[in-house]
């Protein structure tokens, strides 16, 4: 008979390793920019935690929303392994919120590419979902989702984009994921 323990598997570690490795093989961008970043979103921090970052000034609703923090930033997502459960529900509405308008403010040639990635996000976010939260619980296809081999193209045009035009420098968040 199994129990509680010998039942668990390290998900945390899969969640972590799964996302950071996609972007890690994905974003080996380098380049400083001397661009000054927008000032703070007015916009009050979310209860588990301020996820907004710096991005290019003057470049329009696409890079802010994305510098608020979105399914294609790795640091969000995985904050997932470390909430309490009863918290998850409200981080998975805000992401799934700012991911749809990610994608409908992005510009055309990129709407494609992040529409891949928040319906892999969403497959992630559903798993969560129908297993209560429990992290333990939801399948391993599920938590490679934003990892698996079709969304590492789409992946690599976002972020390559974000950098160029928001600079926002997916490579710089994940040293601190």
């Amino acid at each position: 008979m199994r129990t509680a323990e010998t039942h668990r598997r390290p998900v945390p570690a899969v969640v972590a390793v799964a996302i950071t490795a996609l972007a890690l093989g994905s974003c080996a961008l380098e380049g400083d920019s001397d661009t000054k970043t927008a000032a703070a979103v007015t916009r009050p921090a979310s209860a588990w935690g301020d996820t907004r970052i710096p991005y290019r000034a003057g470049t329009g609703r696409f890079c802010e929303v994305a510098a608020e923090g979105t399914s294609i930033r790795p640091d969000v997502v995985n904050r997932l392994v470390f909430l309490d459960p009863r918290d998850a529900p409200g981080l998975i509405a805000e992401l799934r919120a700012r991911d749809r308008e990610l994608v409908t403010v992005a510009p055309a040639e990129l709407k494609d590419d992040l529409d891949v990635i928040a319906q892999a996000a969403d497959r992630l976010y559903d798993a969560f979902e129908v297993n209560g939260f429990d992290l333990q619980e939801v399948p391993n296809e599920a938590l490679m989702s934003l990892s698996a081999p079709e969304v590492r193209p789409p992946f690599e045009r976002a972020t390559t984009y974000l950098k160029e035009h928001c600079d926002i420098d997916i490579w710089a968040i994940l040293s601190t994921v």
